[in-house]
């Protein structure tokens, strides 16, 4: 499955992402050194000798822990202040 395909369905269709765009991120990112390219593990049959691979890099990892450190405080400030309906247990 195409990683456009892929991201609109991990988002439950909340997001979709078009080829340009993804291809325009990928590169941004890689210009700013949050992520490097990696070859391909296993065997790559003809079909996918194409696909491009990639991995957060030490400022990406730092980046993303800090984004979801952000997120946390929100999410836990949002339920203190009753913003957010707690789940049924």
């Amino acid at each position: 499955m195409p990683s456009c395909k892929k991201t609109t369905k991990l988002s439950n269709r909340e997001f979709r992402m078009g080829p340009g765009t993804l291809c325009t991120t990928l590169q941004r990112l890689l210009d700013l050194g949050l992520i490097v390219a990696v070859q391909a593990t296993g065997t790559v049959n003809q079909r996918d000798s194409h696909r491009r691979y990639y991995r957060l890099h030490g400022k990406g990892k730092l980046l993303r822990q800090a984004e979801l450190s952000r997120l946390d405080s929100v999410v836990r400030l949002a339920k203190r202040k009753k913003l957010v309906a707690r789940p049924a247990e």
